[in-house]
């Protein structure tokens, strides 16, 4: 398989998220994303999005076998040896690994396989607890489409309050103190100018003040 990248596989899928939230919610759409690096993507993922009413988180790699990167990572080992069933259950909803799919002859086109991520990464650790080893969620993997389409319909993702507990819990695992930061960034239209916007928040509550203050999408 040709390379392109981990970033333009996450590229790819942001600004085809931005698309579908534009068509369903129109030009004046109000969302919330962000690209991580450094810290947070070593606490929390590469990619975060939020609308009014859910969360995710996103890991991409370039391919499948990527994803072996990521049991070299000592916070991700301790995410899932510290699993329970809350925790799990909130996982599988809001925090997924994804790859860039192999072409087929003669297509070029970028396609993404989306899948939680303790079911694809905490199975290659070995002896784990029995909620993750034995169940597997339905209907994944799914290519990057049909899972737009569910998160926009509320069916993946998790609510702020529910959303802030996980981050808690892999501040927790990280040792981080400010259990609460977590930086990203809001979008929306000025209504004087008409042009995009971008409003920096530093923390979950923060964020959730920030998009009530704007009309609903």
């Amino acid at each position: 398989m040709d390379t392109i990248g981990e970033a333009q596989v996450t590229q790819f899928f942001s600004n085809a998220l931005q698309d579908e939230i534009q068509k369903k919610w129109g030009h004046n759409a109000i969302f919330l994303f962000g690209n991580f690096a450094g810290k947070q993507d070593k606490k929390f993922a590469d990619f975060f999005a939020g609308t009014r009413s859910k969360n995710i988180l996103i890991e991409f790699k370039e391919s499948k076998r990527n994803l072996k990167d990521e049991l070299r990572k000592p916070l991700r080992e301790s995410l899932c040896f510290t699993l329970n069933d809350e925790i799990a259950t909130l996982s599988r909803k809001c925090h997924f690994a994804a790859w860039r799919e192999k072409n087929v002859k003669g297509d070029v086109n970028i396609s993404i396989n989306i899948i939680p991520y303790i079911d694809e990464v905490c199975k290659q650790f070995g002896d784990l607890p029995g909620l993750v080893k034995n169940l597997l969620m339905k209907d994944y993997p799914t290519f990057h489409e049909k899972f737009i389409e569910k998160f926009l319909l509320d069916e993946v993702g998790v609510s702020y309050t529910e959303f802030k507990d996980y981050i808690n819990h892999l501040s927790e695992i990280a040792n981080f103190k400010d259990r609460d930061n977590f930086k990203a960034v809001l979008y929306s239209r000025d209504n004087n100018t008409q042009k995009l916007r971008g409003t920096q928040f530093s923390n979950l509550n923060q964020a959730l003040e920030l998009i009530n203050l704007n009309p609903p999408i």
